[in-house]
């Protein structure tokens, strides 16, 4: 019976409360940056700070994520017990998992710290270090944790290794520490070490190599009585690895300037060795007998042949800084900023690269006309790919630099920012670039241009540092437009017919003049920069530095924080498709949510309820003079026309006139050349149709 009523409740709560247990952003890749490497039961595993887990099969094929269940994907390092394998966060303590990675567990029994910066297994026994509190231990595969005996109680263990019966630990700013007694009990063992900073420890089994942050690699030929520097000194190392090669012991060393090093003589001589890397570090190095694996700022390499040539291994798995994304008919297109251009035709789930032809790979703007794609890089120019073909081409000829900051299409014309110099526009999708005269703010010496938009009758950019300027002849003449502004920095911008919103560095702003005036539109806001605003079903969007996604159901007049299971809080780009809305995060890859919880799981209800049926507001304010604001709302996507007419019932203005989305829109009506009295202003929105009036006074 009792059995009966549990599940009945079950029943019950999946029926009734699914939408609140599940109805939050949810991550779908690429994984992050590679930064911690360990070999798992089922294959090769690598973790990065923001990115999640990902398991690469033994069997081969490409990474495979294992992010699902994970209470964080801040993830600092991996180790393995026996088939147990545990994950430090930097938020949420160890994390372990019995089946590689399918379901997790916290394991923080006597942590004293959520923020572990690393963990390694000796013998039985797994080392960690919380940040700050010197060295902790778990003899039960992380079951429970203590601290790891006298000795080592302060500062930041950052490496442990185990030589013969002895235990090592590397502190960050300590020197080494030796333990007789498995951990116990701990003493600093520092003689001939030049630097304190221990960034990484290794053995080749007779002798022991400790990696400084500075001073390079130090050998102790004596179970790290003494020190003695090797030929690798002045350089910041990041990770160290011994391996068996031709029957010799290698020596692999990885740095905080994008090198790798071999060497083959205990570290008297080292040789440049492996790829060239796009990220300033190699993050971590990993041996599988002699096969050696590097985690490097965009992906995983590997080398067979002992550090001479490496192969990439990272098939599935890319850098996660999402700078750009697209949603162009069936596929969803992400600009990467080292790792090019990936699609997904499956949500998110799966990616595929497309970089063809693209000679650097470092992406700061997509967009589309009518007839092709269009991507901006940092460093080589502009390029296109018509619909139907598969490979880029170069649209750069008559721009006067190759680095882009922006690049945007609207209507016939297609926008870019190249550099720091100003504003340029094209008529035939890339072949030909032009610039207005000399004396506009266009072209200002220093204009970086971050965002473009289009207003009522111009477009509008957004700089860095020199607020919003304004083109009411599509891109020739500019003028500034930043009146009431309280930001120069602008790097977002959404418009429509009615008005154009403004994401600055001091949050949203607002103007229904086309620029000769902006109000602050932050109510609910966070104090935060805003990186991207979409439209979407009559909802308005904006993802911020650091505090994740704001949503709108009234045009921007108030927000609400939408961040229920988004992990990365910093979002540069937001799309949409038919289904889902998709936050491109620095750091965290790509999270998606269903549309359909705009006005349900996400309590949109609490900032204002979604149109309900069709309005004609009055108009604000009431008397006027010279401008007003009318408001309308509609439930469906409709052509509206919005017309003033004046007592006589002549037409005097058309406000608007064209497809809108569903939702509440606001227009402005500007009565400087109208004289004083009665007017009446009439609203469709398909078959609707409401008539109000309004008094000018001057």
């Amino acid at each position: 019976m009792r059995s009966l009523r549990v599940a009945t409740f079950i029943a019950l709560l999946l029926l009734t409360g699914s939408s609140h247990l599940f109805c939050q952003w949810v991550a779908v890749g690429p994984s992050g940056a590679a930064t911690s490497l360990a070999k798992g039961a089922s294959g090769l595993v690598a973790a990065s700070t923001g990115g999640g887990i990902y398991v690469l099969p033994s069997a081969g094929g490409s990474w495979l994520s294992r992010s699902a269940n994970l209470p964080s994907l801040n993830i600092t390092t991996l180790a393995t017990v026996g088939s147990t394998l545990l994950a430090a966060t930097s938020d949420a303590y160890v994390l372990k998992s019995s089946d590689d990675g399918l379901t997790w567990y916290s394991s923080n029994a006597g942590m004293i710290s959520q923020n572990i910066a690393t963990l390694a297994t000796v013998g039985t026994t797994v080392f960690a270090g919380p940040i700050g509190f010197g060295a902790f231990m778990s003899t039960d595969a992380g079951g429970t944790w203590l601290p790891a005996g006298k000795g080592f109680a302060t500062g930041t263990a950052t490496a442990f290794v185990g030589l013969g019966s002895l235990v090592f630990g590397g502190s960050a700013s300590n020197g080494v520490y030796v333990s007789t007694n498995a951990g116990k009990n701990w003493s600093q063992t520092n003689s001939g070490l030049s630097s304190l900073a221990i960034n990484a420890l290794a053995t080749d089994g007779a002798n022991l190599f400790a990696g400084t942050a500075s001073k390079g690699v130090f050998i102790s030929t004596n179970s790290g009585s003494s020190w003695n520097a090797t030929g690798l000194s002045n350089a910041g190392i990041v990770s160290l690895v011994a391996f068996p090669f031709g029957g010799s012991t290698f020596l692999a060393a990885g740095t905080n300037d994008r090198r790798i090093l071999v060497s083959s003589d205990e570290g008297a001589t080292w040789t440049p060795s492996g790829p060239v890397l796009k990220d300033n570090s190699v993050y971590s190095l990993l041996a599988d007998g002699s096969v050696i694996y590097a985690a490097v700022g965009d992906g995983v390499v590997q080398s067979t042949d002992g550090g001479a040539h490496w192969a990439n291994q990272s098939a599935g798995l890319w850098t996660s800084d999402i700078t750009s994304m697209l949603a162009d008919n069936t596929r969803l297109l992400a600009g990467l900023r080292t790792s090019g251009v990936i699609a997904s035709v499956d949500g998110g789930i799966s990616w595929s690269q497309m970089n063809n032809g693209i000679p650097e790979l470092g992406i700061v703007a997509l967009t589309r006309t009518a007839s092709a794609l269009f991507v901006g890089t940092s460093r080589s120019g502009v390029f296109t790919m018509v619909d139907g073909d598969s490979s880029w081409k170069d649209r750069s000829m008559g721009l006067p630099v190759l680095p882009i900051s922006s690049l945007q299409g609207i209507g016939d014309r297609l926008f870019v920012g190249p550099g720091a110099s100003g504003v340029y526009y094209s008529t035939d999708d890339g072949a030909s670039w032009t610039i207005g005269d000399s004396s506009n703010p266009g072209k200002k010496a220093g204009t970086i241009v971050r965002s473009f938009a289009a207003g009522t009758t111009t477009v509008m950019a957004g700089t860095e540092g020199f607020g919003i300027i304004r083109s009411p002849d599509k891109g020739h003449g500019w003028e500034l437009a930043d009146s009431g502004l309280t930001e120069t920095d602008v790097y977002s911008l959404q418009g429509t017919p009615a008005r154009v919103l403004a994401g600055t560095g001091d949050g949203p702003f607002v103007t229904f003049d086309d620029g000769e005036s902006w109000l602050p539109r932050n109510s609910g806001f966070a104090p935060a920069a805003v990186y991207s605003l979409i439209s979407v079903r009559g909802f308005l969007l904006a993802g911020t530095s650091g505090q994740g996604v704001f949503v709108s159901a009234d045009d921007g007049a108030n927000w609400k924080s939408v961040n229920q299971g988004l992990v990365i809080k910093t979002v540069q780009s937001l799309a949409a498709d038919s289904t889902y809305i998709y936050a491109g995060t620095k750091g965290g890859g790509v999270y998606r949510r269903n549309i359909d919880e705009l006005s349900g799981a996400m309590d949109v209800k609490s900032v204002r309820t979604f149109p309900s049926g069709f309005r004609l507001e009055q108009n604000y304010p009431n008397p006027f003079n010279p401008k007003t604001v009318i408001s309308g709302q509609w439930t469906v996507d409709s052509w509206v026309r919005l017309i003033v007419f004046d007592i006589l019932g002549r037409e005097v203005a058309v406000l608007a006139n064209g497809r809108y989305p569903a939702g509440r829109h606001s227009f402005q009506f500007d009565g400087s050349n109208m004289a004083s009295g009665v007017y009446f202003y009439c609203l469709k929105a398909g078959s609707n149709t409401a008539v109000r009036k309004m008094t000018l006074i001057k």
